[in-house]
């Protein structure tokens, strides 16, 4: 019987080979999705939870209170932290220190003796405890215990056959930052692209420790990227063990702070996606995120199940004979229904097998796009056992509607050709509202792509306070200011450069340096925090930001202790100062003491999801670390070789690093890019399944109206009469299912929009601009088949009348 019932299956695929691929190709595109989606949920769920202890690990993190009601959550520690744990919380199994990963320049010989080198952005500075903790492996080499020594270090097995090919790298020794001399004592497997701690260089804590003794031993302000993992014995009480950690380092805390500062255990599960850290070691996908995943895999799913449904019912009228004869020859309903659901399984599965191909096309794609999050998504088994029952899931959600109504026709009915559409096919207001409910869908994705892809606009072209146009910024290998002013010199003389400056990172940069202030004479106050910025004394002009009071700072009476600063207008709003005022304070920002002589007008530092901040300008050229060039033309390859020889002659061993401001200000929105590039993916393949879900309908529709359709033309009805059948039909449901999806996308959008302090208004254009284009889709899909509706020989329609 089940021969039968898949010859049979495969017998009607022949006779409807248009149906039978819309059908396929909609329910892969749908599985593709779902599979999709799927992958991305697994691996973001099995971040570091494959470490064999990983129930007693937990991050230590840190909670502070403000006086505003706003509550600072960060896995960023006082430097000193790890040691007083050890001394002071006996509860604790281990601790684990952990300083990164961080960027650090490295030197080294290759296997071929060339001096190679280059910028490694994942060295992870650790201690003795991270092998016996965490279950990173050491394929070659010494113990995890040779950590306690300084200037010892790992290497990656990629980084090994990167630079030494087949000569064992053990006791080679690499330069760090120029200085450091690093030795190689063993080999570790490649970092799982499933961390939050991914290394590709694994550098003992005490050669830290020796680079900033003083930090580790009394700084307990300084908090860069410097961590701690504990492991705390089976069944521990975590409460108290809180206590006691909050107890031992709230005391070293400045008492005014004391009562703001909670310390928590974070379950090493639970780091991944708990947004509220903003995980300084490797990105956090919010939980929010992930069930927006399920939401679109589920409804590019359900929709194309949607079209199936159309589909089969719309065949269900060519199909009446043959159910008729069946049910004459004494096929029973169930039978029937076996019959109609083994040929969905037949279509499901060879659109399981088009959607795994399309899910992993999806996949590199997605992988290609998002290298600079450490993506690494495949299929596994659990994806694929999940593929399997997804297709016997979809054979039953797709197959059953069509099913139960091509079984249900009367044999004497379906014999005489008087199926009609009320008795033969099921409710027609249930495939009104299937219809209703893809195009609303459709309408929701298209209104949601307007308005993100215009909010990119308007950051891409909004005026950050300073232009970033044709500008480049050159990482600086030499803090010695001689040799750094004659490097600004040379490129002053080059026709292609229109201006010059040395700085600490550029107006809106990743060096953001955020140091609380005070008047001289006062105390601080909270809230009253600055970023710092560091240029010559042609920064402003470069930048061209404006000096709107006072003047800039004379460059020659600078240290690294005192000097003067030009700040923006938002920091003298912020005291409450009027910019007379202003000029001639005196202000403490740590050890530092700046005199205001400038006001400046206010820029962006950091992306248009946050305010103006205050800044403070100030000139110190000890910590220099680029020059940054505003060019005449747009840079090209040409004009960077001639930049690099500029470099080269200066320092010709040294590694050249030059980066376009214009794309460095992009990368603060690399997550927006991202959602931008799913929803316009999601709005496509929707709009390719409501479009087989309309032809469908409109197939449909003139397999019902066909008798009518015939009597109108013999009666002389011109083909524009008979058009509007389908025009009048489709146009209601169009324009209900805009309905639905407006306020949808409204409410959506907002939500997304409110992440921004500067956004645009969601105007009523971008509703109308979404449904008009959902319309002309529409048509476009529904006109071929309503043509030939409208001219077909209505002597073949009318022939058993």
């Amino acid at each position: 019987m089940l021969r039968n019932y898949f010859l049979t299956a495969l017998r009607n695929f022949k006779n409807n080979k248009t149906y039978s691929l819309l059908n396929i190709f909609g329910l892969g595109i749908g599985l593709a999705s779902c599979l999709f989606v799927i992958t991305i949920i697994r691996f973001e769920y099995s971040f570091d939870n494959w470490h064999t202890k990983k129930d007693k690990i937990y991050r230590v993190v840190r909670h502070f209170h403000g006086d505003n009601g706003v509550t600072n959550f960060t896995g960023s520690l006082p430097y000193p932290t790890g040691d007083e744990l050890v001394r002071s919380v006996p509860d604790l199994e281990k601790v684990v220190q952990l300083h990164g990963p961080t960027d650090e320049k490295i030197a080294l010989k290759d296997a071929l003796g060339t001096l190679q080198v280059f910028r490694e952005e994942q060295v992870l500075y650790t201690d003795e405890n991270f092998f016996d903790v965490l279950d990173f492996q050491i394929l070659n080499g010494a113990s995890g215990d040779i950590l306690k020594e300084p200037y010892k270090m790992f290497i990656s097995e990629k980084i090994a056959k990167k630079y030494y090919g087949e000569l064992n790298p053990i006791g080679q020794v690499i330069t760090m930052n120029g200085s450091d001399q690093i030795e190689i004592v063993g080999i570790v497997e490649d970092c799982p692209k499933n961390t939050n701690l991914p290394y590709e260089m694994i550098v003992s804590m005490p050669t830290l420790r020796k680079r900033m003794p003083d930090v580790f031993l009394r700084n307990w302000g300084m908090m860069w990227a410097y961590s701690n993992y504990v492991q705390v014995p089976e069944n521990a009480d975590i409460s108290q063990i809180e206590q006691k950690i909050r107890e031992t380092i709230v005391a070293h805390q400045k008492e005014e702070d004391r009562g703001k500062i909670d310390f928590k255990l974070q379950p090493l599960e639970e780091i991944h996606n708990d947004e509220r850290y903003g995980d300084f070691n490797n990105y956090v996908t919010p939980s929010l995120i992930i069930w927006a995943f399920v939401l679109l895999g589920s409804l590019l799913l359900g929709t194309a199940c949607l079209n199936f449904i159309n589909l089969s019912t719309a065949q269900a009228i060519r199909r009446a004979k043959e159910i008729g004869i069946r049910k004459t020859l004494g096929s029973q309903k169930l039978q029937l229904i076996s019959q109609f659901l083994t040929e969905t399984l037949v279509i499901v599965s060879a659109a399981m097998i088009i959607g795994l191909t399309l899910g992993q096309v999806m996949i590199s794609k997605f992988n290609e796009f998002l290298k600079d999050i450490h993506y690494d998504l495949s299929y596994d088994s659990t994806v694929l056992v999940f593929g399997l029952g997804l297709v016997l899931l979809v054979t039953l959600l797709a197959g059953f509607y069509p099913s139960m109504v091509l079984s249900g026709y009367k044999p004497v009915d379906a014999l005489s050709n008087k199926i009609n559409i009320k008795k033969g096919s099921g409710n027609f207001s249930l495939r009104r509202i299937l219809v209703i409910t893809q195009f609303a869908f459709t309408n929701l994705m298209l209104i949601t792509t307007i308005i993100i892809a215009s909010q990119m606009n308007y950051i891409k072209s909004k005026d950050l306070g300073f232009s970033q146009k044709n500008v480049v910024l050159i990482n600086l290998p030499s803090d010695e200011p001689a040799t750094q002013k004659a490097f600004l010199n040379r490129f002053k003389s080059e026709s292609y450069v229109l201006d010059a400056t040395r700085s600490y990172g550029a107006p809106m940069s990743a060096s953001n340096w955020n140091n609380s202030f005070y008047e001289d004479g006062g105390e601080y106050q909270d809230g009253n925090n600055s970023n710092m910025k560091f240029g010559d004394d042609n920064y402003l002009e470069m930048y061209q930001i404006p000096l709107i009071h006072g003047r800039m700072y004379n460059t020659e009476i600078a240290t690294d202790t005192s000097g003067e600063a030009v700040v923006n207008r938002k920091f003298i709003s912020r005291l409450g100062w009027t910019e007379d005022e202003a000029l001639g304070k005196k202000i403490h920002y740590g050890r530092r003491k700046l005199h205001i002589v400038g006001i400046m007008d206010d820029f962006h530092t950091s992306s248009l999801q946050g305010n103006l901040e205050p800044v403070t300008l100030a000139y110190d050229a000890s910590i220099f670390n680029e020059v940054d060039l505003l060019l005449a033309n747009t840079p090209n390859t040409e004009i960077i070789a001639g930049i690099e020889s500029i470099f080269r002659s200066f320092y010709p061993e040294d590694l050249f690093e030059l980066t376009i401001l214009k794309d460095q200000i992009q990368d603060w929105y690399m997550m927006e890019s991202l959602l931008h590039q799913i929803i316009q993916s999601v709005a496509i393949i929707t709009i390719l399944l409501s479009s087989m879900g309309l032809y469908g309908l409109v197939s449909f529709m003139a397999t019902k109206n066909s008798k009518t359709i015939g009597i109108r033309k013999v009666f002389g009805a011109s083909i524009p009469n008979i058009l509007g059948i389908f025009v009048k039909e489709y146009v209601f449901l169009l324009l209900f299912a805009f309905l639905i999806a407006a306020p949808a996308a409204w409410w959506l959008c907002s939500l997304w929009l409110d992440e921004f302090t500067y956004r645009i208004n969601v105007s009523a254009t971008y509703f109308i601009s979404g449904f008009t284009l959902s319309v002309l889709i529409a048509l476009a899909t529904v006109g071929y088949k309503s043509y030939l509706a409208a001219t077909s020989n209505p002597i073949k329609s009318l022939r058993y009348e």
